[in-house]
C-alpha cells in the first residue's frame, strides 16, 4: 500500500486532481463506477473520484470504509494521550524515524498521530504543513487552534539580538 491516492475530479487518470487522499485517511465509497474507479465523498464531505486498486485502497465492513467519528474530541484525546506515553523520552535533533528511544519534534508529532489515530503523517514538519495544507484544514487565527492541533511556522524572522536572562 502506498501512502496517497489522487482524488480527482471524474473516473479520469487524466482528470483533474482535487487533492491526495493520505493513507489512513477514511472516506465514504458512493458508488463502484467500473472495475478501475470509486466514486467517494471525503471527511469534508467533497465528491470526487479514486482508484479501486488494492495498491491504493483498503475497503473496509462490507465494502464502505468507516466514516470519521462526529466527535473529533475523543480522537484528539487519541492523539493527546498518545503523545504523553513517551514523556521523558529524550529529543535528538534529526532522530532516527525507525525507533521511538529519540524524537525531535515532528517525529514526536508523526508517532503520536500514528499511535493515537493510526493516521501516518510525514516525517519532516515542511511536509506535515504541506499535508495539512492539502486537506484544507488550515486557519491563520491561532486563537481558534483546539488541542489536538498542529501549529506551523512557515517562516523565521531573525533579529540578529540575542537575549540571555
Amino acid at each position: 500500500m502506498v501512502s496517497s491516492v489522487s482524488f480527482r475530479t471524474a473516473p479520469d487518470s487524466g482528470s483533474t486532481r482535487i487533492r491526495y487522499i493520505q493513507d489512513g485517511e477514511n472516506v465514504d465509497i458512493l458508488e463502484k463506477v467500473n472495475s478501475w474507479w470509486y466514486k467517494i465523498k471525503d471527511s469534508r464531505g467533497q465528491v470526487g473520484y479514486i482508484s479501486t486498486s488494492d495498491q491504493y485502497v483498503k475497503v473496509l465492513s462490507g465494502g464502505v470504509t468507516p466514516t470519521r467519528p462526529a466527535d473529533t474530541s475523543a480522537l484528539r484525546t487519541k492523539i493527546i494521550n498518545a503523545g504523553k506515553a513517551y514523556l521523558g523520552t529524550p529529543y535528538e535533533y534529526g532522530s532516527d524515524r525507525s525507533t521511538t528511544k529519540t524524537f525531535d519534534c515532528s517525529d514526536f508529532i508523526k508517532q503520536a498521530f500514528k499511535d493515537g489515530a493510526g493516521i501516518t503523517l510525514p516525517s519532516d514538519s515542511r511536509a506535515q504543513g504541506d499535508y495539512v495544507k492539502s486537506i484544507g484544514r488550515t486557519t491563520k487565527t491561532w486563537s481558534n487552534l483546539k488541542p489536538g492541533d498542529l501549529m506551523f511556522f512557515m517562516e523565521y524572522r531573525d533579529s540578529g539580538k540575542l537575549s540571555v536572562g
